[in-house]
């Protein structure tokens, strides 16, 4: 079993995980032979709880997960910090972990590509109403010349 002990809110609580055991963590307020004097979680509510200690005085909107941070503090031992990003990730989650760990709103990239979606939404309308304006200045156009051949006709 694999130990680390953390102090949250200045209380020490110790956090494991088993070696043979990936589906099932524990957390302690003390370290204990005996496993059934620990709390147990199922993985991802482990993740969750250790998620609201790390945050517990941080904003947590758009915050990546601590998992993703985790990730990025580690890193591979064969590639190391070779690069910047992280392979087989979008790029928002890489800016939303940079801005993270960089402490920076970690928002910004989806207000960015929601702005970007809205202004590629208002071109597509600017194309059309060029194209509606060209068919006015056209039906203007071909209006004065029926107007001419009607004049003409007219008269003869």
């Amino acid at each position: 079993m694999i130990v680390i002990k953390v102090e949250i809110e200045e209380k020490t609580q110790y956090l494991g995980r088993q070696i043979i055991d990936g589906d099932t963590a524990y957390i302690s307020d003390k370290i204990v032979m005996d496993l059934r004097a620990w709390e147990p979680f199922e993985l991802n509510k482990y993740r969750e709880k250790i998620q609201e200690y790390m945050y517990k005085d941080m904003v947590l909107e758009g915050a990546p997960s601590f998992q993703s941070i985790r990730e990025y503090i580690i890193r591979d031992e064969k590639t190391g910090f070779t690069d910047i990003g992280l392979s087989g990730r979008r790029a928002n989650q890489i800016s939303q972990c940079l801005d993270f760990l960089s402490l920076l709103p970690t928002h910004y990239e989806a207000e960015i590509k929601k702005l970007k979606n809205e202004q590629s939404d208002l071109e597509e309308d600017i194309k059309i109403i060029k194209t509606i304006a060209k068919d006015i200045v056209k039906l203007k156009s071909d209006k004065v010349k029926i107007e001419i051949e009607i004049k003409k006709s007219e008269r003869c």
